[in-house]
């Protein structure tokens, strides 16, 4: 037929200056702010062995990222009230964020102090607000980019930023690792979470250059309408999100 011919036929349209420019800001932000998220998930087993926590709260902890949960169902709730995502997307992870400052500033008053008994709770504390807080900002960051690239290019876009993001959290861990070898403890977990915390934020900052185009208006229905609707009529949705939340545990 001819709509088949077509699909054989045509390919995506070339991305103009504006679309690379996007392309690139958003790939190396986002190249970036994981890497950070890497360098911070280092050093956080060896924290928590220094701190002296029981295995049986750290395998708890493990359980808390069921959190995200709770902002990945609402944050639509908040997000299609704002057709731009740009700084929707800012200001909703800059909490996240701010885990990584709090804890890495905790660690240098005890240093200051002489006293870290108060640490262990304060860390935990910031564990289980961690995954409570990724939850609210997956959403307006896809949406963000999704704003900002086309869909033609999307699954280029994601396969792309998976390949760098492994190639540099690969130098990124081992830069870690060399400042945690030459640093001693506790130094070494505040300076790795601060600086952590301070390649987020530039990371978070570049792809506001991007030019973004907003999404239309009224904005779509929220997803987890039709979500809860798939799970309960379609089985292949199902299989595949057993599939997923295996393999995320």
């Amino acid at each position: 037929s001819v709509t088949t011919e077509q699909t054989k036929t045509e390919k995506p349209a070339r991305l103009g200056p504006i679309g690379r420019r996007n392309f690139m800001l958003l790939m190396i932000g986002m190249t970036v702010y994981h890497s950070a998220w890497n360098m911070q998930a280092v050093t956080r087993a060896p924290l928590i062995n220094w701190l002296g926590m029981s295995n049986k709260v750290y395998g708890l902890m493990g359980s808390a990222w069921a959190l995200c949960m709770i902002g990945s169902f609402l944050f639509p709730v908040l997000s299609r009230r704002y057709p731009r995502k740009k700084w929707f997307q800012f200001v909703i992870t800059m909490p996240y964020l701010a885990a990584d400052l709090a804890l890495g500033l905790a660690i240098v008053i005890a240093m200051m102090t002489g006293s870290h008994e108060w640490l262990l709770p304060v860390t935990i504390g910031i564990m289980v607000y961690w995954p409570f807080a990724a939850g609210w900002t997956l959403g307006p960051q896809s949406e963000y980019i999704a704003n900002c690239i086309p869909k033609t290019h999307i699954g280029r876009f994601v396969s792309m930023q998976q390949v760098c993001v492994g190639l540099v959290s690969v130098g990124a861990s081992a830069a870690i690792t060399v400042l945690m070898n030459i640093m001693g403890v506790p130094a070494r977990y505040a300076a790795a979470c601060l600086v952590a915390y301070g390649l987020a934020l530039i990371a978070l900052v570049i792809p506001l250059f991007a030019h973004e185009t907003p999404m239309p208006t009224p904005p779509p229905e929220p997803f987890w309408r039709p979500a809860v609707h798939a799970v309960r009529h379609d089985p292949i949705f199902r299989r595949m999100l057993g599939a997923g939340m295996i393999l995320w545990m």
